[in-house]
């Protein structure tokens, strides 16, 4: 049956997503620069103007969008994930303003884009379009400073963001099999249930992975609070400063997290040229002077008990292949029940290698060009952690229900 043009609800105008995209930009933008405002308000050796504080928050926005920053051939390229997932949350929260209008969209389907409706391709590439065009203005803006975007890797991320936004803001449209059915009867025909249902716990499984990396980055902080105090008080940036500086540290939290992660598998990471922090060793390099780095671990071997910290992905790869086998029957074969397992595995060892690239980047020239985790070799590690974990699991579920 075909719906009446009669029928049909007036198409909703592309201007709702365009002020959508804007909502979204804006409430990712101002934080950022208010921030850098209060943080010039402050300073006591500030030497530029207001204008360019607001130009330091534009630059922020630009970095939490995976924009690289340049001056003088030095590139800084270290993603504030932090401020990624602030800004994909933001557009997630706008693109939500524009679930009534898809879910009730009436507009002739498009084959190619597996039986869209037109209106609802219209509304997301306007949301999309519009947010990267408004991110291009933003990084024009911050590009009236000495140090300045590079713009490939601005447009990309001024792309890829708003994409997440709609897909994480729109995701219970997008499972509605009306959305895209000939996508959907895809998925359903050729993605077993197993493997379905085992999804969202892999996904859950990555939180859960870097939440034990933040363990062993949480506990050398307790463990050289002091030093991390004296590197603090050494840059003398007065009350206001030391906060706002505290606040900034944070914004690569996530990325911290990541590196610790890659600790626990093994392999571990770097902070430049001529350093190396494992199980084993710790090694350090040039340090640029930033106080929460006096968290690092002192050079010299490590203790015997601190390759202990590879039970962590061990738990969690149980764990989370428990939940995922919990998610089917309890009498669903075996065969079932470590296919989901298989899926929950495959999805922490995908998104962790993700994450791991994405904490990795440049502080500079020479010796810092290159620091984060050693991802290309943590993640084999991770991986062969994970699936001890979800084998224990597989192995349990068999002699309760199947032996």
């Amino acid at each position: 049956m075909t719906d009446s043009p009669r029928l049909r609800p007036a198409a909703v105008p592309a201007t709702r997503a365009v002020r959508a995209a804007a909502v979204a930009v804006v409430t990712s933008w101002l934080p950022l620069v208010l921030l850098s405002v209060v943080a010039w308000a402050g300073s006591a050796g500030a030497t530029g103007g207001w204008p360019a504080a607001l130009g330091v928050g534009s630059l922020a926005w630009v970095a939490a969008h995976g924009g690289s920053v340049r001056q003088a051939g030095v590139v800084l390229s270290l993603t504030p994930l932090l401020l990624t997932a602030l800004a994909v949350a933001s557009a997630a929260v706008a693109a939500r303003t524009l679930a009534g209008p898809v879910e009730d969209d009436r507009s002739p389907r498009l084959g190619w884009l597996g039986g869209m409706r037109s209106g609802v391709a219209r509304l997301v590439g306007a949301f999309i379009g519009s947010y990267a065009v408004l991110g291009l203005l933003v990084a024009l803006h911050a590009s009236s400073l000495a140090i300045r975007p590079s713009w490939p890797s601005t447009v990309l991320g001024d792309v890829v963001v708003p994409l997440l936004g709609v897909l994480v803001g729109l995701r219970h449209a997008w499972a509605r099999p009306a959305a895209a059915p000939g996508w959907h009867d895809q998925v359903v025909g050729l993605v077993p249930v197993a493997v379905r249902r085992a999804l969202g716990e892999g996904l859950r499984g990555v939180g859960l992975l870097l939440l034990a990396g933040l363990v062993p980055v949480v506990l050398g902080f307790v463990t050289h609070l002091g030093r991390v105090r004296d590197l603090t008080s050494s840059l003398d940036a007065g009350a206001v400063g030391n906060v706002l500086l505290a606040v900034v540290q944070l914004a690569w939290l996530p990325d911290a997290a990541a590196w610790g992660l890659s600790w626990l598998a093994g392999p571990g990471f770097s902070l430049g040229l001529g350093s190396t922090y494992t199980w084993s060793q710790a090694q350090s390099g040039l340090l640029p002077m930033v106080p929460f780095l006096g968290s690092l671990p002192d050079n010299g071997a490590l203790p015997w008990w601190a390759r202990l910290a590879g039970l962590l992905p061990v738990i969690v790869g149980a764990v989370v292949a428990h939940r995922a086998i919990g998610r089917l029957a309890t009498l669903s074969t075996l065969g079932a029940k470590a296919l989901a397992a298989a899926s929950a595995w495959l999805v922490m060892v995908l998104g962790s290698l993700v994450v791991m690239l994405l904490s990795s980047g440049s502080l500079g020239s020479r010796a810092l060009v290159s620091v984060g985790p050693h991802a290309w070799w943590a993640t084999p590690a991770l991986a062969g952690e994970l699936a001890v974990g979800a084998l224990l699991a597989l192995l349990l579920t068999w002699r309760r229900y199947h032996h």
